[in-house]
């Protein structure tokens, strides 16, 4: 402010335009800060040299601080300045009272409770349903090797390795028939199981049918070996056969994969 008067003295402005700048700003600054009121007091000049037109000299200026008064009044809302506090406790009782509710909470499973014995049940259908998939990888095995005793029975005409071959074959289809069947019981029965039978029993459709299709193929090869038979009418009587083995292989697969899924 002192360094603005000067400024305006060097300059040559008249005195009585200086005052009224420094009411001007006085009441400017006040109203920006919100002041209730505002007191200005302008300094007496002492006597001194003056120029020709009136305006006082550097050596003859004098100048009193302009002081300023202000009062500023703040109202707050009774209830904002509670909602922080009662915030908080609310988050500490919730707090304990989940703490309390946890130590005291039983979430032990009994051994006698219905959840308990569902999951058991569901357990056992699980590795039930496992079993039965190995089966019938077992027997898919054994499938196999047939076809494999009657590409070599094409390549070599030895028709006692692949009657041997069927043989052995049999015997491991039938073993793996008498284990199948009180898997196939449990699952019948087993509310658990529901869901699932239905894929299950046709799996097991699936691949009888396909056992039978490939005995009826192997045994007509061999009859046609052992009757002295040509190429040609050996691939024409088993050609029916064939295209429904590869039909009832790809089924068998694809319900393998629906029941691992589950």
């Amino acid at each position: 402010m002192k360094g603005g008067f000067l400024t305006q003295v060097r300059q040559g402005v008249a005195w009585n335009r200086v005052v009224r700048r420094l009411i001007d700003l006085s009441q400017t600054n006040a109203n920006l800060l919100g002041a209730t009121s505002v007191g200005l007091e302008a300094s007496q000049l002492s006597g001194g040299d003056r120029y020709d037109d009136g305006i006082p000299s550097m050596s003859s200026v004098s100048l009193q601080e302009v002081g300023f008064s202000m009062e500023v009044y703040y109202k707050f809302n009774n209830l904002s300045l509670l909602r922080e506090p009662l915030m908080l406790i609310s988050g500490f009782v919730f707090f304990f009272v989940a703490c309390i509710v946890y130590m005291h909470a039983d979430m032990s499973i009994s051994k006698s409770s219905a959840s308990y014995l569902a999951k058991l049940q569901w357990d056992e259908v699980q590795a039930a349903i496992q079993q039965v998939q190995n089966i019938i990888n077992r027997c898919l095995t054994v499938h196999d090797k047939l076809e494999a005793s009657l590409r070599d029975l094409s390549r070599t005409g030895d028709v006692k390795a692949c009657k041997a071959t069927r043989k052995v074959a049999d015997g491991l289809l039938k073993e793996l028939s008498k284990e199948l069947k009180p898997l196939l019981g449990f699952l019948q029965s087993s509310p658990q199981a529901a869901q699932i039978w239905p894929k299950v029993e046709e799996l097991i459709a699936k691949e009888r049918e396909m056992q039978e299709k490939l005995m009826l193929k192997h045994s007509t090869v061999v009859d046609c070996y052992e009757k002295k038979s040509g190429g040609r009418e050996i691939e024409n009587r088993v050609a029916s056969h064939q295209q429904k083995l590869t039909a009832l292989r790809q089924e068998v697969d694809e319900l393998l994969e629906v029941i691992d899924e589950i």
